[in-house]
């Protein structure tokens, strides 16, 4: 018994070992902000044993929608969802917090089910860039599960300072060529 309970805790913490790195993987790969987001929804999915995920950025922090990933919704159902939660206030949230919605939306069968949302937000120096969040029907969010998405929320939140790095270098460069072929000319 005391065997099992501990096996079954290593092959919990290896599972969650291997999603922080499938999601760092995800972050490393592109500079490009939005097919990064996008990567790390997807991969978050897994991570996290989701249906739904998404990550949001605020507009203070960029223009780019939000990167969103789903597992047998539609693209309306899945705005739904998404949608009763940020009229929750996640959107301004500086701590993570779990919730569970049934949606009122009485087009879409899957609506009339509970859903279990985990969103924490994306820190950086102190500033909020947008929220990031998955949402489940097969099984509460756990407070481990709660933990993973803040240590996931934190490394995006890296990967999105390190993507305004990258946008504003090379803007640097552009406008240090244009000034360049401006004084050669």
């Amino acid at each position: 018994s005391e065997s099992k309970r501990l096996q079954k805790d290593v092959l919990k913490a290896n599972r969650e070992l291997l999603a922080l790195n499938s999601i760092a993987h995800a972050l490393s790969q592109p500079l490009d902000l939005k097919a990064m987001l996008q990567a790390v929804a997807e991969t978050m999915l897994d991570a996290l044993e989701a249906q739904v995920s998404w990550v949001q950025l605020s507009d203070d922090a960029s223009k780019i929608p939000a990167a969103r990933a789903s597992r047998g919704l539609s693209a309306g159902a899945l705005d739904g969802l998404i949608a009763a939660i940020s009229n929750m206030g996640s959107s301004e949230q500086t701590t993570s917090a779990s919730y569970s919605v049934v949606p009122a939306n009485g087009a879409d069968s899957s609506a009339q089910t509970l859903w279990q949302f985990a969103v924490t937000p994306l820190k950086s120096k102190g500033i909020v860039l947008g929220t990031a969040g998955v949402a489940t029907t097969k099984r509460p969010v756990d407070q481990q599960r709660i933990q993973l998405l803040d240590a996931i929320g934190n490394q995006i939140a890296v990967a999105v300072e390190r993507g305004k790095l990258y946008e504003q270098v090379e803007l640097a460069r552009d406008l240090r060529g244009e000034l360049l072929h401006r004084v050669i000319t």
